[in-house]
């Protein structure tokens, strides 16, 4: 991987695009590659990030599926990555308009992502400890949002084809932690 080149960043997820952007200091390469105020970071470690963002989400959908993650408890469902999709594909269908500043999907997903790394007894979560969910394993994500109008599109793409909500239930721990290593 070489440096960031000097046009704006937008990281490949799924089949959508989705752009980082550093937490109040400008979007594009500037925050996906660490220019604004950071330290400078290659687009290739940009991209490789993003996939492990990707494999959180595919994890969760796995989890979720399978009764793993407790979609039936009433705390944990309205924050669960089954819920976000949900919603997001009803916006996505009825053509709502999100805010360029608003990043409340990322943040959602950034706490579902904490209550998996940590566990979270009141919703029944054990600390899942893999790696994958750890801040300090990735402290790439630190200081970095992504807008909603970016991320609810990949999520979205992730999600369905032509309109039906994908099952990863049948994605197996040897497909996922094939995708991972790779």
């Amino acid at each position: 991987p070489g440096s960031c080149p000097p046009w704006p960043a937008s990281i490949a997820m799924t089949s959508g695009r989705v752009g980082w952007r550093g937490s109040g200091r400008g979007g594009g390469a500037a925050a996906a590659c660490g220019r604004a105020g950071g330290p400078r970071l290659s687009l290739g470690a940009a991209f490789e990030n993003s996939l492990v963002f990707l494999y959180r989400m595919l994890f969760c959908l796995h989890a979720e599926a399978r009764g793993l993650l407790p979609v039936d408890n009433p705390h944990y469902e309205p924050q669960s990555l089954m819920q976000v999709r949900r919603d997001v594909a009803k916006q996505q269908d009825e053509d709502m308009t999100y805010s360029e500043r608003s990043d409340r999907l990322y943040s959602n997903l950034r706490a579902l992502f904490r209550i998996v790394d940590e566990g979270e007894p009141a919703f029944r979560v054990n600390a899942y400890n893999g790696g994958l969910f750890s801040p300090s394993g990735h402290p790439y994500f630190e200081g970095r949002s992504i807008s909603d109008p970016q991320i609810a599109p990949a999520i979205d793409l992730l999600s369905r084809i032509d309109g039906e909500f994908v099952d990863f239930r049948e994605l197996s721990v040897r497909h996922l932690g094939t995708i991972y290593e790779e």
